[in-house]
């Protein structure tokens, strides 16, 4: 394997942060949650700076700061990066990242996410989600999945169970 970076990606609400923290420090990387360097750098309050983001400036403008962020994230190295699936709305971010990272795509059936989502009331882009429905989905089967190097199934998995499934899979993938 020549790449060395991982990206945790998959739906909102698919452990990525927990899996990714895990994941980044068996391997000794720096772990990277996308969401809140996007924060910081835009000079917003960790946790709400997505939510608060999207108000003043609309979902395009983050779309489009997070797009621009995934240009320049192939500088790093020896990082994980964890982020949803929601946060890479096209075939172009997500080609960019398969460039410089070994994907691991962490996904649950739709009926789950939207349970998952449901349940937490500070998910800052739960409407958009909810309003996409399909679109969202589709978005992660034909940009995202064809691009992922191991996937894993989170229904019904601790973050510990599921690190243990990547490791399992990379152990087989990369023997």
């Amino acid at each position: 394997m020549n790449k060395h970076n991982f990206a945790i990606l998959g739906p909102n609400k698919s452990l990525n942060l927990a899996v990714g923290e895990l994941l980044a420090d068996d391997f000794g990387l720096r772990f990277v949650d996308s969401d809140a360097l996007l924060e910081y750098e835009a000079g917003y309050n960790p946790g709400t700076g997505i939510q608060a983001m999207v108000q003043d400036y609309g979902k395009e403008y983050f779309y489009k700061k997070e797009a621009k962020h995934f240009r320049v994230q192939d500088t790093y190295e020896d990082s994980l990066f964890a982020t949803s699936a929601t946060t890479i709305m096209g075939e172009e971010n997500c080609k960019k990242i398969a460039e410089y990272c070994l994907i691991i795509l962490l996904f649950a059936s739709k009926q789950v996410v939207i349970k998952r989502l449901m349940q937490d009331n500070s998910q800052h882009l739960k409407q958009d989600i909810l309003a996409l429905g399909g679109a969202y989905f589709e978005n992660i089967e034909n940009n995202i999945k064809p691009l992922a190097d191991i996937l894993v199934d989170t229904e019904g998995c601790s973050p510990t169970k599921i690190v243990e499934k990547i490791m399992q899979e990379m152990a087989q993938k990369f023997a």
